[in-house]
Parts: structure tokens; C-alpha cells; sequence
């Protein structure tokens, strides 16, 4: 039948043939230990207990300046927020930058200058708050007050700790378009 098989009991069989006596092969089901496997979610990727810090990776900021992350807590919403920087046509070090979050009521950062907080630092934060996505206005109301201190307090840090963004510094983690 011009060399192809066109039973599977006979593709079976002939296959059972072709291993017959291979002993030394080990059993990989046997040594599998089941606490290490992890479990897969959607898209097969490891399930991750994900932080803001390493979601960051899993961020990706379009041209427009729209955030979006596909892991959860954060893939509940297409967009999780958007950093904008104005303006447009100045160069990096005289612009500001300015950060809307999408998953709280009134939540967005004041404007600052691009040499004070990098395009890194703002997805971050709008990474930084409690997601709840059930909520009801007056608790988005009141987790986006949480949110807005929480940059504060973030802010403060980074300028305690002598690091600043830098015009234009974008961190290799978030992926642009």
C-alpha cells in the first residue's frame, strides 16, 4: 500500500514490534514526584502566586500608553491602566509623566517629571493596588484613595533611597508592542 499504514491497530502493532526488547529505557511516569509538577492555567504556563514585582514582566504598554497584564490578579481587565507623557514632542528629560489607573474610582497619580519617576515605575504601581473586582463604587472609591497613597509612600521610597526613574527609562520586563 505504497509504504503507508492505514490501520492504527496496525500502526500499533508494528510499533510494539519496533520496541520489543528495549528494557533499558527508564520509566519516566515512575520517577515523576508529583509535588513538583506544577499546575498549569489558561495557556499552559506554570500557575505563579504573582507580585508587582514580577508581574512587571508580564506587562505590556502600547504605543498609546495603555497597560495591560496578562497574569491574574491583573488579566481580569483588558486595561489595567495607562501611563501618558507630555509633551510629546520634548525631549524625555522636560517631560511629564502621569499615570491613570482603571481598576479604582478616581485613581491616578499627580504628574511628575520623567527624570523623577520612569515609565517602569508608574506600571508598578497600577500594579501595586488591591484588585477587587466585584467591588462596589464607594470600596473602588476608597481602594483608589489606597492607591494614590500607595504612590505616595512608593515615591518617597525611591527618593529615601537616592534611585530615580531617568528620562525615558523603560525596563527591559515591560514589553512594548
Amino acid at each position: 500500500m505504497n509504504g503507508v499504514v492505514e490501520d492504527d491497530e496496525q500502526a500499533g502493532a508494528e510499533a510494539e514490534a519496533t520496541c520489543e526488547g528495549v528494557t533499558d529505557a527508564p520509566n519516566l511516569v515512575d520517577e515523576i514526584d508529583p509535588d513538583g509538577i506544577e499546575p498549569l492555567v489558561e495557556g499552559g504556563s506554570p500557575m505563579v502566586d504573582w507580585t508587582a514585582e514580577t508581574a512587571v514582566t508580564q506587562c505590556e504598554v502600547s504605543t498609546m500608553g495603555y497597560v495591560s497584564c496578562k497574569v491574574s490578579p491583573w488579566s481580569y481587565r483588558p486595561v489595567i491602566g495607562r501611563v501618558t507623557c507630555w509633551p510629546a514632542d520634548a525631549p524625555s528629560h522636560k517631560q511629564s509623566i502621569q499615570s491613570s489607573c482603571y481598576m479604582h474610582a478616581s485613581c491616578r497619580t499627580p504628574a511628575k517629571m520623567r527624570k523623577q519617576v520612569s515609565e517602569e515605575f508608574l506600571v508598578r504601581w497600577l500594579l501595586s493596588g488591591i484588585v477587587e473586582p466585584d467591588a462596589s463604587q464607594a470600596r473602588r472609591r476608597e481602594l483608589g484613595r489606597l492607591h494614590v497613597q500607595t504612590f505616595k509612600d512608593m515615591l518617597a521610597q525611591q527618593s529615601s533611597a537616592g534611585e530615580f526613574g531617568g528620562a525615558g527609562s523603560v525596563s527591559s520586563g515591560l514589553v512594548q508592542p
